[in-house]
């Protein structure tokens, strides 16, 4: 998974299905901001230990499987939750500093 714009969901792999379950509580998560380098993560909480919080992006992971070498549960969340983020088109904002030009016709005051 070295491309961050494909996450493979397989459905035996009890990774996929925990990113899945993990992303689908993607509003709980805490955004935090690097120092360092001012990347934006995710602090997504351990399914196993109640309080504890794994430092998250869709390149690394504070975890043990990530540590291990593994791309983890918690990176496969992130990368689902942005993809799904910025797949949802929002409006687009209506600028203010224009306005209609009169035809010969018409006149605005």
């Amino acid at each position: 998974m070295t491309d961050r714009n494909i996450v493979l969901i397989d459905p035996n792999d009890r990774r996929s299905v925990a990113a899945l379950l993990l992303s689908a509580e993607a509003h709980t998560w805490g955004k935090v901001v690097s120092r360092e380098t001012g990347e934006i993560g995710w602090a997504v909480p351990s399914q196993r230990f109640i309080g504890l919080y794994h430092l998250a992006t869709a390149d690394s992971c504070t975890c043990t499987d990530n540590r291990l070498g593994q791309v983890c549960k918690h990176q496969r969340a992130v990368r689902i939750h942005e993809l799904l983020a910025h797949a949802v088109q929002r409006p687009r904002r209506r600028r203010l500093h224009l306005r209609p030009v009169p035809n010969e016709e018409e006149t605005y005051d």
